[in-house]
């Protein structure tokens, strides 16, 4: 499949050149095989050309853009190269705030994924205020039964948790399993995965009882 790609790009570069859209397509697509192979560091490079066409195309709020932006961001935290997200995911803030105001998916979103990497970092105060903000726009734009402020929730509860505050912990927790429960089901892997969160967090206060109640829905 990459020889496909790289013949196509070949191609591509021949008749459009390369900063025509269906280059950045191709050279897209050819990132994604290469994540797949395991090789993050040539796909963030793949994506990382990709931006500079939309860039040069289309400006830097177009969804092209913040989306390919987005995209670098992850690919960098599942290296586990969180300070290049960070930075990724606050060069992306100020431009979608602008572009779109606060109470927009993908204002969330950069948030929540600027909130993790700085959890990941073990920058726990920082993430705590991004994450804080995060819930807030969720519960404006969505209503607090919602599985998206479920999930902001969650992501701040795992915060909590590592600075040791386990009764605002298990509180946010708590009711992103609630939402979770009557929403997407007992099966759903959001369900397992704050069900996990919540075990874990009970067994350090000692509490085997309400431990072994969410355990029931930890799906190994």
């Amino acid at each position: 499949a990459l020889a496909d790609f790289d013949l196509a790009l070949e191609l591509y570069e021949k008749r459009f050149g390369i900063d025509h859209p269906e280059y950045a397509i191709c050279l897209e697509n050819r990132g994604g095989v290469l994540y797949r192979m395991g090789r993050v560091e040539e796909t963030f490079a793949a994506l990382e050309q990709v931006r500079e066409i939309r860039l040069r195309n289309l400006g830097p709020s177009h969804i092209d853009v913040v989306r390919t932006g987005l995209n670098m961001g992850t690919v960098s935290s599942l290296a586990g190269n969180y300070e290049r997200a960070l930075d990724i995911f606050r060069e992306l803030k100020p431009i979608l705030i602008e572009a779109r105001g606060l109470e927009h998916p993908d204002v969330l979103t950069v948030l929540r994924n600027e909130g993790l990497a700085l959890r990941s970092l073990k920058r726990h105060d920082e993430a705590l205020a991004v994450l804080e903000e995060a819930v807030e726009i969720s519960s404006r734009m969505y209503g607090n039964d919602h599985p998206q402020t479920a999930r902001s929730r969650a992501d701040r509860g795992t915060v909590l948790g590592r600075m040791k505050r386990y009764a605002e912990a298990v509180q946010d927790l708590g009711a992103a399993f609630d939402v979770y429960l009557a929403d997407l089901g007992a099966e759903h892997v959001r369900t397992s995965s704050v069900a996990k969160s919540l075990v874990v967090l009970y067994e350090q206060m000692g509490d085997a009882g309400q431990a072994d109640r969410y355990q029931a829905y930890v799906k190994e």
